[in-house]
């Protein structure tokens, strides 16, 4: 539990800091993987 207080107030001191996750770099990057994930799970996926 100690690890989810740290990590909100990780997050709570960034966001005083003007830290804005819509322009991380790091998201781009992990938004783009995780379509084209969905998309070849999509494509591989079985025909009932």
């Amino acid at each position: 539990m100690s690890d989810v207080s740290g990590l909100a107030g990780k997050f709570d001191s960034w966001q005083r800091m003007s830290f804005d996750p819509a322009r991380c770099p790091v998201r781009d990057v992990l938004d783009h993987l995780g379509d084209k994930w969905t998309t070849l799970i999509v494509i591989a996926w079985p025909a009932p």
